[in-house]
């Protein structure tokens, strides 16, 4: 999941994640979310450019998309604000 986010363009990356399709498993779908919401960090801190969250969240708001993949996107990002 990295690696493609480090290989993408910033604005697809950023499509990809706010479209993340679920499949209707809802502990799968978290999961994935966990790890989309890792790698979306990993590559904040070595762009060292933060306004990648707002830009994912504003695709979702106007894509109208959100599915329990990103349940487990922002539930991961609240965790590890918890732990900064």
């Amino acid at each position: 999941m990295i690696q493609e986010i480090t290989q993408n363009t910033v604005r697809e990356t950023i499509a990809n994640m706010a479209a993340a399709p679920a499949t209707g498993d809802y502990a799968d779908d978290c999961a994935t979310g966990r790890r989309l919401a890792d790698a979306l960090c990993q590559a904040m801190n070595e762009q060292q450019f933060p306004g990648t969250l707002g830009a994912v969240i504003r695709e979702m708001v106007t894509g109208g998309t959100f599915t329990s993949v990103h349940v487990g996107l922002f539930n991961r990002i609240a965790e590890r604000a918890m732990i900064a």
